[in-house]
């Protein structure tokens, strides 16, 4: 009789044991799955590091050839699309580096790639300058109106007298979106024709036709010179 009492209580001990050992289990397949997942997102932060690495080293490798390219330039200096810098394929498109390759070029604009794409360095001269341009060639730009240039004008009057170290009240192209007026339409057409990087003297070796036009030359000088 006493041995028939006593098989509850182990038959209890033995469950007791079983949940036990099943919670364990669970609490050590919640940490597999967690130091798991730790590892996982570890080794995408290094993944992440490294072409993050990689990708400034391929930049700076396309700085540093198109700093080269510029060497080989004629002395006295005169720029112009007959320079190795312009437009060189063979300089600039797919540069093999390592575990990666660069490319330096840039869109024409109103064309599509890969006809509008151009193998080589912009020259900021061959743009408006929008810290000392007058009024008359800013209104000639594409898609510039007079309210906007009107605008922008007030904003360089206004902002010049802030500016200690250097006389560029616009700093960067983006700083025309806080000019009134300024859309997303205008700002597109005007980007690739103005600078805030010239020292305001344009070079007409490298000019585009709507700068020119800008300038005020007339279709047929224009067309001379291109």
């Amino acid at each position: 009789m006493g041995s028939k009492r006593k098989r509850p209580s182990l038959r209890a001990s033995e469950g007791s044991v079983l949940i036990q050992v099943l919670w364990t289990l669970a609490i050590l397949v919640l940490l597999g799955l967690a130091l798991g997942y730790t590892t996982a997102l570890d080794q995408r932060l290094v993944s992440y590091q490294r072409d993050r690495l990689t990708a400034l080293y391929l930049a700076k490798a396309g700085y540093v050839r198109a700093l080269v390219e510029l060497e080989r330039g004629p002395i006295p200096q005169t720029d112009s699309y007959l320079d190795s810098w312009a437009n060189n394929p063979d300089a600039f498109r797919l540069t093999p580096l390592g575990p990666g390759s660069f490319t330096v070029s840039y869109a024409l604009p109103g064309q599509d790639p890969p006809a509008g794409v151009v193998y080589g360095i912009v020259d900021e001269d061959r743009k408006i300058n929008i810290n000392t341009a007058p009024k008359a060639i800013l209104a000639r730009l594409p898609g510039m109106t007079e309210e906007v240039a009107d605008a922008l004008l007030e904003w360089r009057a206004k902002h010049k007298s802030l500016v200690v170290i250097e006389d560029k009240p616009f700093k960067l192209l983006e700083e025309l979106w806080l000019v009134d007026g300024m859309t997303h339409e205008v700002f597109q057409a005007l980007e690739p024709f103005v600078t805030v990087y010239s020292d305001g003297k344009v070079n007409l070796n490298t000019a585009p036709r709507e700068v020119m036009a800008a300038l005020g030359m007339s279709e047929g000088l224009v067309s001379k010179v291109l």
